[in-house]
């Protein structure tokens, strides 16, 4: 349960005291879902102490270079080139077809880089990638 509904809860719970309805259970409840609330509260401080991640700047151009190695590898070693992109990523890639005009074929492709790989010394990092004419979404 999230933050806000645990609130929610707990003054659903104190207006009903309010309204005379006294019982050891409903203070019971309520004691439990302060702990809850001071449990949740606790870890959004560390969160936001931590802060969100920051992905890594990738300039297009090292990525077009990397492209065209990546590109004359699998026209002349497949299978080298397989093995290659799989030491790299984390996990298997998502290719998704997206709308064209007629005669062109182009495809979304997206998945999780290893560490110290493709991005050495950064987190883990999601890439996309456009493909197809006149793409240039790098």
């Amino acid at each position: 349960m999230d933050l806000l509904a645990r609130e929610r809860e707990a003054a659903n719970l104190v207006a009903a005291l309010k309204a005379g309805r006294q019982s050891p259970a409903i203070l019971a409840e309520l004691e439990t879902v302060d702990i809850a609330i001071a449990a949740l509260r606790a870890q959004l401080v560390v969160v936001e102490q931590v802060g969100a991640p920051i992905l890594p700047a990738v300039h297009p151009e090292w990525v077009r270079a990397r492209l065209a190695q990546l590109e004359t590898l699998l026209r002349d070693d497949p299978i080298r080139a397989r093995t290659e992109i799989m030491k790299h990523l984390d996990g298997d890639l998502t290719v998704t077809p997206l709308p064209t005009e007629a005669g062109q074929q182009r495809v979304e492709i997206s998945g999780m880089a290893k560490p110290n790989s493709l991005l050495a010394g950064e987190e883990a990092a999601f890439v996309r990638l456009v493909a197809g004419p006149a793409s240039n979404g790098l």
